[in-house]
């Protein structure tokens, strides 16, 4: 048996519209926010949810409390949710960043999911935190159903991860299929099927787009 969880992206927030480095700066809901937020609660109205979590920052638990509050649940907040450290970024305006850091700024531009701002950490980084924390939770939440509000670079950073595993389990299983039997090659079969059962069984995101319940685009 195995949780069922739902990813959610908190609705529209200052930095969104302001263009300014929002990670762990904890920042405001915007007006269309609060009209999102009853679609959010809409979506979720029939689900059958067991516990809701959220990062502890405002953006992040606030839109959880509109999943929550039809359930009849309090918001449990986990720290590990939170969104990427953007280190000496933070509350900047993203177009500050080409002049005070040409280099990094290129590379994060360039190669997203290996740059960091000064002091802060990666997309990927934050993604296997937030990612962890997930399983984590799905494995206290056995045979559940069960929302958790984080961040668009965390979930971004899980998914990209979550992607990667799966191409190079693909890699491994056509190896397998194209090489003698052997210990190397269970071995590799074994290690495919660990780390798939790791994810695929646990993991459901729900990737639908606030903005796009209402017909909009996002940022």
């Amino acid at each position: 048996m195995a949780a069922t969880v739902y990813i959610i992206r908190h609705a529209e927030a200052e930095g969104n519209i302001y263009r300014r480095c929002h990670g762990l700066y904890d920042s405001l809901l915007t007006p269309r926010a609060y009209q999102q937020l009853p679609c959010l609660a809409k979506r979720f109205e029939n689900v059958p949810l067991a516990a809701v979590y959220a990062s502890p920052l405002f953006r992040a638990r606030t839109t959880a409390q509109a999943v929550a509050a039809p359930h009849g649940l309090t918001v449990e907040l986990r720290n590990d949710l939170h969104e990427i450290d953007m280190g000496d970024w933070e509350d900047l305006p993203w177009a500050e960043l080409p002049h005070g850091w040409p280099d990094q700024y290129a590379k994060w531009c360039a190669r997203p999911w290996e740059a960091a701002p000064p002091h802060g950490e990666t997309v990927m980084q934050a993604g296997a935190r937030m990612l962890n924390e997930v399983r984590r939770l799905a494995q206290e939440n056995d045979g559940k159903a069960i929302a958790v509000v984080t961040h668009g670079s965390a979930i971004r950073g899980a998914l990209t991860g979550i992607a990667a595993r799966l191409l190079a389990a693909a890699v491994l299983l056509w190896v397998r299929r194209n090489m003698p039997d052997g210990v190397l090659s269970t071995l590799l079969l074994a290690l495919i099927l660990v780390e798939l059962g790791s994810i695929i069984p646990t993991i459901v995101v729900l990737k639908q787009r606030l903005n796009e319940i209402e017909g909009g685009e996002e940022d």
